[in-house]
């Protein structure tokens, strides 16, 4: 149940497919990617990509870059291709590129109640026509074993009773191998409509016996037709007498009849004799009596708007006033002074929050004893009658520090700007970050490309979800260097701005491997370096031991006043003043 992929020399490959964490399917996975670096050559590249990631768009094909696309080439053969993700590979490819690829389909003639394979070889050939593709052609439509289908079941779907539907789906499900072709022009590109040309005869005897086209005349002297009539013939002596005024005077002096208004009463809608003692106009509608406004009691439509904004509607009216009993009346000046002491009170709580921030932000004596140093983030810095820095134990070594090298053994990554000894550095906000690093024996194919990765601190999640928040540093930049300097300004979270607090952390990988499979790399290659490090203010100098020079633990604490500070103060005390 294999398929040979074969590919020419210097040309440019994109393989997509989704890995697993089962080492029989990366090895089936690895090997076409080797066959396929092969055949392709110095002169060429063979590109991997998850399809995960094209489908969330998380990464951005290259347009008309690659000869050919092969497409989830070995088991478990999990991937459904998606027309968004049909679409990206479509742009992908060049003008008349190939793209093969397999996918699981069902027997059209069944009918499975619980299957994870729901398209038939035919939905998927149309599929493919609907996103563009030309020239489909199935290669191959083969059963999926029954051993194979009970390890998909198993491993890759996890379906609850696997054996059901084992017993099931067997001899019902196919592994389809599809061939397409993108047309010979590219999305959008133009081309010129040859409207308005004429065919030319090639027969020049033909041009030449061709006469001159004859007009079409109408022979006026013939006599088929009858007599043209006169038009003034037709036309009597009164009918050019003007009429004069005294001829279109109303006769026997009678009156203009009136039109009959809406809701006549005098008789003349009726067609009969006009009442002139009836004065004819329009009834008025009778007026409906205004019904008494209750204002002691008033009751709303759902009875719960003097509750509080708790039971109220998103568009009642009292919205952001108290509760009061129905039928009081509420005075504008007690509202006015119930907001004037909240914000009050708001602003001697946040007062007192800047104090207590200074005071942490200044340190502190525990005791009279030894003055521990202790940073903003209560991360603790040792002793101050220390001059070196304090030993850290190989458990609390960033995940991608080695203490030594041993045969067979992924490579990793040694840190030199911040040392290596440093457990968790400082990093300024709002500044320009040096990394440095270099590798161990370990490494035998160093990367060519890395990604740089964070992550916030615990807290910070994606929208909508419980994940972990990360952002991308630096994406396929150059490794030759060892060496990135890090902007924490343009290069920061996505509308996120980096402030001062500890739980950061910072990743290392080989672009070429990704993300998804950085931990789980093969002898000799990168695996995911991870560096935790805090944010600290500017009003601390950064330091490679990982302690501010100017930092002083035993400073008393003080409140951080200012004059903002006490106009705003003074304003809402007079405002509280005015409404009480």
């Amino acid at each position: 149940m294999s398929l040979t992929y074969k590919a020419e020399a210097g040309h440019n490959i994109l393989l997509v497919a989704r890995t697993s964490a089962e080492a029989e399917w990366l090895a089936l996975l690895q090997k076409v990617r080797d066959t396929l670096v092969e055949q392709v050559g110095f002169e060429g590249k063979v590109d991997f990509e998850q399809i995960d990631r094209i489908e969330n768009r998380e990464v951005s094909l290259p347009s008309a870059h690659y000869d050919s696309v092969v497409s989830n080439p070995t088991e478990p053969w999990t991937v459904e291709h998606s027309s968004g993700v049909l679409a990206s590979i479509l742009l992908a490819l060049k003008p008349s590129g190939t793209l093969v690829l397999k996918e699981l389909v069902v027997d059209s003639a069944c009918s499975l109640k619980v299957s994870p394979v729901t398209r038939t070889l035919d939905d998927f050939t149309q599929q493919l026509k609907f996103a563009g593709f030309v020239d489909t052609q199935p290669e191959t439509c083969q059963l999926v074993p029954e051993s194979i289908l009970r390890n998909l079941a198993k491993k890759c779907w996890k379906l609850h009773d696997a054996e059901g539907f084992v017993a099931q789906a067997k001899g019902k499900i196919f592994e389809a191998a599809v061939n397409a072709k993108k047309p010979s022009y590219n999305v959008g590109a133009a081309a010129a409509l040859p409207f308005g040309r004429q065919a030319v005869s090639q027969n020049a005897e033909a041009l030449a016996n061709r006469g001159a086209p004859k007009a079409w005349m109408i022979n006026v002297e013939s006599d088929d037709e009858g007599e043209i009539e006169d038009q003034d013939g037709l036309l009597a002596a009164d009918d050019f007498v003007r009429p004069d005024v005294a001829s279109l005077v109303r006769p026997d002096g009678t009156k203009p009849r009136r039109k009959p208004c809406k809701n006549c009463t005098c008789g003349l809608a009726d067609g009969g004799d006009v009442n002139e003692d009836v004065e004819c106009g329009p009834a008025d509608k009778p007026k409906k009596p205004k019904k008494p406004v209750d204002v002691v009691n008033v009751k709303s439509s759902c009875g719960s708007c003097s509750l509080g904004d708790a039971f109220r509607c998103s568009s009642c009216p009292y919205l952001g006033m108290p509760a009061f009993k129905p039928g009081q009346k509420v005075s504008l000046a007690r509202v006015t002074r119930q907001l004037s002491l909240a914000m009050l009170l708001l602003y001697i709580l946040v007062t007192l929050m800047r104090f207590e921030t200074s005071a942490a932000d200044s340190g502190s004596v525990v005791d009279g004893s030894t003055p521990t140093r202790e940073n903003a983030f209560g991360i603790s810095l040792g002793n101050d009658n220390s001059d070196t820095p304090s030993k850290t134990s190989s458990s609390s070594k960033p995940s991608g520090s080695s203490s030594g090298s041993s045969n067979g053994q992924p490579g990793r990554i040694v840190m030199k700007t911040p040392p290596q000894s440093v457990q968790s550095p400082l990093f300024e906000t709002a500044s320009k970050v040096k990394l440095q690093w270099s590798y161990d024996n370990n490494m035998k194919k160093p990367p060519s490309k890395i990604t740089i990765r964070g992550q916030m601190p615990e807290g910070f999640n994606e929208p909508g979800t419980t994940k972990p928040l990360y952002w991308y540093i630096a994406q396929n930049v150059s490794a030759g260097n060892k060496a990135y300097t890090w902007d924490t300004v343009t290069e920061s979270p996505p509308g996120y701005t980096l402030r001062e607090g500890s739980g950061y952390k910072l990743y290392i990988i080989d672009s070429d491997i990704g993300w998804d499979n950085s931990t789980h790399v093969t002898a000799g290659k990168l695996f995911q370096f991870m560096l935790p490090f805090s944010m600290y203010n500017s009003r601390y100098t950064q330091t490679n031991d990982g302690v501010p020079n100017n930092y002083n633990p035993n400073a008393a604490s003080r409140p951080a006043f200012s004059s903002i500070n006490i106009l705003l103060g003074l304003f809402f005390a007079i405002i509280g003043a005015l409404a009480l």
